[in-house]
């Protein structure tokens, strides 16, 4: 695309649609010192976004004793969110969360003050952005804001305007208002395309994604993932910032879908950038836990849950150790003495997370045993449960009739639905001391502990009417063949074998049936 930039003022129109374009204009204009400090504020966003953070906090940094009006505002806000979202040790100011909203409604003031839209509609968004790690709530007003103010105007400002669309949705997402979510989804796609800001196409994306996996629709979800990774791929005004953003949305996409391994590969891709956001650093490590943990690699699991903590304990540190810095330099004692509560509360709160981190090898230890789609214990936690049976526990194997049949005619999706429910029926049919678990595949079993044969033909019976009576939507009748047995303490290898071999002779007499070693009930 051909654009002609006569001054700064059309560069920074144009700093989300055509950042390369701006970039040459920046290279090629001879600046003056009058010049100089828009120069740099411009040549610092473009830096930011392609993911050269300190390189965009030094061009800040120079351009501070800017006065104009318009231009302070400008950079005070790449001020605000480049200290808050990348601390840096060696910055005054930065990781700080209060100091970043100082400087933000400072931006706003200027640009009430000036009646500028774009000043005042991005200290809107970004305020929101900052608070919405704790209060996701008060985060949607804002966004609101924002998007109300712009009505139209130059690339920017509807690039702005779609990004506010995209926070709103994100928003509601938060408290599963996921309907009124859907139009605000499709406005952002549409500004962003007007637009032609390609650099934040990757909040769309997410959005998007978040909607699709919520109504199961898996395949579009991933979808979406690919045609954002193709157009920024193909688009030369894309950043590495955008594209590190949707490898992470790629990563969690995966993760929910029950792919670890390929999940994996996108979150190491992510490590792998030079500079990523403090925020977006707790994130990856999180997920990353996860994903240890689905692939039953407890080890790595634990320490990149250890990481995690340390990069928490790294950050609220440095926050302390800013509060306490910043109390020293003020000569008044009722100052002093808030800034010293605030530091205490601080502490408190570091310790609190501190805590937290002798519960995080168990919370992990769980995610290893359990089936991700169901949220059932899964096969190796059936083989440890094994081990500690007693005489007159019973033992169900559990089998969804037709299920290939399913997966064929309606996709995989609907199989991920129909296993949810099954699991769902299971579990909520059994007694409190009872566990179920996803043998594998379309397979779950149970373990009634002291259940005798007559609770245990009951509770396979119910099993099999609720599966029967709640077929999930948009699909057809489900069943289930159940075998059972009782563990016999002089044969405990056969427990298993014994089950699987009643559930066999349930699916030979026509399926839907339960089966107790020999019995048949219809």
């Amino acid at each position: 695309m051909s654009v002609k930039i006569a001054d700064v003022q059309d560069a920074w129109n144009l700093r989300f649609s055509c950042p390369d374009a701006v970039q040459s204009w920046l290279d090629g204009v001879q600046a003056s010192d009058a010049d100089q400090a828009p120069l740099l504020i411009i040549q610092s966003f473009l830096d930011w976004r392609r993911g050269h953070v300190r390189l965009a906090l030094e061009g800040v940094e120079q351009a501070r004793t800017v006065e104009d009006g318009v231009w302070r505002g400008r950079m005070l806000n790449l001020q605000a969110v480049l200290l808050v979202l990348y601390a840096d040790q060696d910055r005054e100011g930065a990781g700080n969360l209060e100091h970043a909203l100082n400087l933000l409604q400072d931006q706003l003031a200027i640009g009430e003050r000036l009646g500028d839209t774009e000043l005042q509609a991005l200290a809107f968004n970004d305020i929101g952005a900052l608070i919405a790690w704790s209060a996701a709530g008060n985060a949607f007003g804002f966004y609101e804001r924002a998007y109300h103010l712009i009505q139209d105007g130059h690339p920017g400002l509807i690039a702005i305007k779609g990004l506010a669309a995209a926070n709103m949705a994100s928003a509601l997402h938060r408290s599963q208002a996921f309907d009124q979510a859907a139009p605000l989804i499709a406005e952002a796609r549409a500004l962003l395309l007007r637009s032609s800001a390609t650099m934040l196409w990757p909040w769309y994306v997410n959005v998007q994604v978040v909607r699709d996996l919520h109504h199961g629709r898996a395949h579009d979800a991933r979808r979406c993932v690919e045609d954002g990774l193709s157009r920024l791929a193909t688009d030369p005004q894309r950043t590495d910032y955008s594209l590190h953003m949707l490898w992470y949305t790629a990563a969690l996409l995966e993760a929910k879908l029950g792919r670890p391994r390929e999940a994996l590969d996108w979150l190491n891709r992510v490590r792998a950038a030079t500079e990523f956001r403090d925020g977006a650093q707790l994130q990856v490590l999180d997920l990353k836990a996860t994903v240890h943990a689905q692939l039953g690699e407890h080890q790595e699991a634990y320490e990149t849950a250890r990481l995690l903590m340390q990069v928490i304990w790294q950050h609220y540190q440095h926050e302390r150790a800013t509060l306490v810095s910043r109390a020293e330099l003020r000569q008044v004692k009722a100052a002093a003495q808030a800034q010293s509560r605030a530091a205490s509360q601080r502490v408190s709160e570091l310790q609190h997370r501190l805590t937290e981190e002798q519960s995080v090898k168990g919370h992990y230890e769980r995610l290893s045993v359990t089936d991700a789609l169901t949220g059932l214990w899964n096969r190796r936690q059936f083989d440890l449960d094994c081990q500690s049976l007693a005489e007159g526990d019973g033992l169900l194997m559990i089998d969804i009739d037709h299920f290939k049949q399913i997966n064929d005619t309606y996709g995989h999706a609907t199989g991920d639905r129909v296993l949810q429910a099954v699991a769902t029926c299971i579990q909520g049919t059994l007694r409190q001391d009872d566990r179920a678990y996803r043998y594998g595949g379309e397979e779950f079993a149970v373990i009634l502990p002291g259940a005798g044969r007559n609770n245990l033909l009951t509770i396979a019976e119910r099993i099999r009417e609720s599966v029967q009576r709640n077929a999930p939507p948009r699909t057809p009748v489900v069943t289930v063949s159940i075998g059972g047995g009782l563990f016999d303490v002089a044969r405990p290898e056969h427990h298993v074998r014994q089950a699987d071999e009643a559930l066999y002779a349930a699916k030979h007499s026509g399926r839907n049936r339960v089966c107790v070693v020999g019995d048949v009930m219809s």
